[in-house]
């Protein structure tokens, strides 16, 4: 749609906090004082993080599935008050879904997990 990104004057481009809105095929355009040249098509696509399945195994573990982009890296938390919070595993979702399997989860009464992509 011809809008200029502010701040997209270097080689690369960087987007942080992208939105589902923001999905697009863009195309950059270098220009100088000989001429200008439009790059070939860069396609943004916008994955949500979902977790599934979550189960208590019969051996006491907890498992869930992590869901999100091939290659992303997620954080996984546990606290046993909301408050406090621990980071169990720091993961790479290299297919797309991703089986996090807690086998401490036996060692709580109660227990909450949490799942976020680091900034």
């Amino acid at each position: 749609d011809n809008v200029l990104i502010p701040g997209a004057t270097a080689n690369q481009l960087i987007l942080t906090n992208v939105q589902f809105t923001d999905a697009a095929t863009y195309v950059g355009t270098a220009s100088s004082n000989a001429g200008s040249t439009n790059t070939s098509n860069a396609v943004l696509t916008v994955v949500q993080l979902q977790t599934s399945s979550p189960t208590l195994n019969s051996d006491g573990s907890f498992q869930l599935t992590i869901d999100g982009a091939p290659g992303a890296g997620y954080v996984v938390e546990g606290s046993s008050n909301l408050i406090d919070w621990l980071t169990l595993s720091v993961v790479t979702n290299d297919s797309g879904a991703y089986q996090f399997t807690d086998g401490s989860a036996t060692n709580y009464p109660q227990f909450f997990y949490r799942v976020s992509a680091p900034k």
